[in-house]
């Protein structure tokens, strides 16, 4: 199916500060560079006072937000707009100095609570390494690993509390562990565009949680919402996560080639899942995504996804 019809789904979809920034940031990747611009615009006119930007509702989202900075900057970059640039790194300058964290620099994820999210692996630690402060991003990921990876696994645990040092969701969320991959992805891009070694450290972590998903993809392509629980349904977007981080990873020659073979077949497991309004079934639903439905998240892993197979010709 052409990724047109799920382009105009997602955009017909409501959004919430971090959705709004991974579509944006599908646009991007896959060339719509009006439609980013737009949508990167809004996310500056909703911009919170202590920088968050797309404050949709007076979110009490400290680190989602941080999604938008990419297109932000980017749709600033393109209009020659340095209030706009200005404003991602208001939104950068928050989550460095002002957004409550551990004392080892795990941003908490929601405000007046100390819990800890995987979602952040792919919100926070890759924008502050973008924009100069690796060592503050690679100790924020190092936070967070030290609090949700299991060493036994290799899998990483949803949610850590700090203040009660215990999960208040242990379990290994299938979308957590994809957002955890998409942030070493981006990672270690980061790392690479500005030369620093600690790239290979990144794609070295990458494939090792990699490695630790392939026992629980399915022989249908797929990954259960919950890895390990084959009583929870099939879950689409993490199967879209683990496909796109892999193919950037292998075109960046920062992966084996043979890993190839897992990403087409848990590509080609999600395409049979979109249904003839460009909508992905399957994935964890908003808005609590901890039921069966639908998001803006799968739409535009979907699409970016393929954007990344399509570059290497899959």
């Amino acid at each position: 199916m052409s990724i047109d019809k799920v382009k105009r789904a997602m955009l017909a979809m409501t959004r919430q500060c971090w959705e709004q920034g991974i579509a944006a940031q599908a646009m991007l990747e896959c060339g719509e560079m009006e439609t980013m611009c737009l949508m990167a615009l809004d996310c500056v006119v909703r911009q919170n006072a202590d920088g968050r930007l797309c404050d949709v509702e007076n979110t009490p989202a400290i680190v989602d937000p941080t999604v938008c900075v990419e297109s932000v900057l980017a749709a600033g970059r393109m209009m020659n707009d340095t209030r706009m640039i200005d404003a991602a790194m208001r939104n950068v300058a928050y989550l460095l100095h002002d957004a409550p964290a551990t004392p080892d620099g795990a941003r908490y994820h929601i405000l007046g609570d100390e819990e800890v999210w995987a979602d952040s692996m792919a919100m926070g630690p890759h924008v502050l390494m973008s924009a100069g402060y690796r060592d503050e991003g690679m100790a924020h990921y190092r936070a967070i690993e030290r609090r949700l990876k299991d060493p036994e696994t290799g899998l990483y645990h949803h949610k850590w509390h700090e203040g009660r040092q215990t999960f208040t969701r242990g379990l290994y969320w299938g979308v957590g562990n994809g957002w955890a991959l998409v942030g070493l992805m981006r990672m270690t891009r980061a790392m690479l565009d500005a030369g620093d070694p600690r790239a290979d450290e990144l794609a070295a972590d990458f494939a090792t949680l990699v490695d630790a998903m392939i026992p629980w993809q399915a022989e249908n392509g797929l990954f259960h919402d919950v890895l390990d629980d084959g009583e929870t349904f099939y879950e689409s977007e993490v199967s879209e996560m683990f496909a796109y981080s892999i193919y950037n990873m292998v075109s960046w020659k920062k992966m084996e080639d043979r890993y190839l073979e897992r990403a087409d077949l848990a590509r080609r497991a999600v395409a049979a899942r979109v249904d003839a309004n460009g909508i992905i079934q399957g994935s964890s639903g908003s808005p609590t995504f901890e039921q069966e439905g639908t998001s803006v998240e799968a739409q535009a892993h979907y699409i970016m996804m393929e954007v990344a197979a399509r570059k290497l010709k899959r």
